[in-house]
């Protein structure tokens, strides 16, 4: 049970100390293999102190890791399945919960419930011990301030509606945020749907990197074949 056995391991430390130490069996489970690797979409700088922060408790393990962004992540984990390898022991940043009925179907993931699985909320578990969130970025809108004037901005959501939006609005191709809007306690599957839908009226510009879509904010919208985006949603 290789990914449970890092899995427990490397969790505990980064969920919190606080958080009960996995069970002697899991343990020696992770000594007799003696290696880890990593899938994570956060940056090196912070995978390494995570890393060493880890080795401290468990000095027996050589963790190794690859940082890529979430869909590569995701489409790397399918392409190992089929291929039947088996590279990577624990992922963060995979986007599981976006593919969670075809990775349990496949067995592709495995089920993991710690004790302290509990004090996770449960909008950021699946309920089955399938995933669980360890983290999260707060998205917020920003427009150019050079183009847009403070008086002419948008003070509320539905004000991208408006028709001089029309093509200047920049989203990441990523949908997390809208998923997690969907949520129960947000606004819901009925309400995302609905705007969305108003909001495509706009044509907004779909853009895969968030870096691209903060440069083309700022006014570096040379390479780009699109309108200068005046308001980033991502």
């Amino acid at each position: 049970m290789k990914f449970l056995s890092f899995t427990a391991l490397i969790l505990s430390l980064v969920v919190g100390a606080a958080q009960a130490a996995p069970p002697a069996s899991v343990v020696e489970a992770a000594k007799r293999e003696g290696k880890l690797m990593w899938w994570t979409s956060g940056n090196s700088r912070d995978a390494k102190k995570i890393i060493n922060a880890f080795n401290q408790h468990y000095p027996f393990i050589e963790v190794d890791f690859w940082n890529a962004p979430g869909e590569d992540s995701a489409s790397k984990i399918w392409a190992e399945f089929n291929a039947g390898r088996h590279n990577w022991d624990v992922s963060l940043g995979a986007d599981i919960h976006l593919h969670y009925g075809e990775r349990v179907s496949q067995g592709v993931i495995e089920k993991f419930q710690p004790d302290w699985l509990k004090l996770v909320p449960d909008q950021a578990k699946d309920l089955n011990g399938y995933w669980a969130q360890m983290g999260g970025n707060v998205t917020v809108p920003a427009y150019n301030t050079n183009l847009v004037s403070a008086k002419d901005a948008p003070k509320s959501w539905d004000d991208l509606f408006n028709p001089k939006w029309k093509g200047k609005i920049g989203m990441h191709l990523d949908p997390r945020v809208w998923v997690v809007l969907s949520q129960s306690n947000a606004w819901g599957r009925e309400k995302v749907v609905s705007y969305v839908t108003q909001l495509a009226k706009n044509k907004p510009q779909m853009i895969k990197s968030n870096t691209q879509n903060a440069t083309l904010l700022i006014g570096r919208h040379e390479a780009s074949t699109g309108a200068p985006i005046v308001f980033r949603l991502s």
